[in-house]
């Protein structure tokens, strides 16, 4: 699971709570992807940062979050500053952004609902977002 997915993430049961703390066991760094008429990773970034694509504080928490796994992936180095500067954002800020957003995955372990106390497994680099069938409100009907 790319960090960029875990921003959007938010937990299916009430309040909904975002960011949910993750909980690694093992990361991968994957090198950069690039297609012919996309822009690069740097360009990305800041469009999302400019058009408010990205909860900064929970890529900070992230961050945080996967400090103690880091060293699995030679990437002890990384560090952001705790607010996003105003204006134009430097290339070191963004460089770890593209470090963090997209090439750093979450391959195992879990995602913590700190309101509710739920985990949720990431195995596979895949996280399960399911809800178990005791906590499907009455009279929902499961989506097929």
């Amino acid at each position: 699971m790319r960090l960029l997915t875990h921003n959007g993430l938010t937990s299916p049961l009430p309040p909904h709570s975002t960011p949910l703390k993750i909980l690694p066991t093992t990361l991968s760094l994957s090198p950069p992807t690039r297609s012919p008429n996309s822009p690069d990773d740097s360009t990305f970034v800041r469009s999302l940062l400019q058009n408010s694509r990205v909860d900064y504080f929970a890529v900070v928490k992230a961050l945080e979050d996967i400090r103690p796994c880091l060293s699995q992936i030679s990437c002890e180095h990384l560090s952001l500053p705790p607010e996003l500067p105003e204006g134009e954002v430097g290339e070191e800020v963004v460089g770890s952004l593209v470090t963090l957003l997209l090439q750093i995955r979450v391959m195992e372990g879990e995602l913590l609902d700190e309101v509710t106390g739920r985990r949720f497994d990431v195995k596979g680099g895949i996280a399960n977002m399911m809800l178990l069938e005791d906590e499907v409100g009455e009279g929902a009907t499961p989506k097929t």
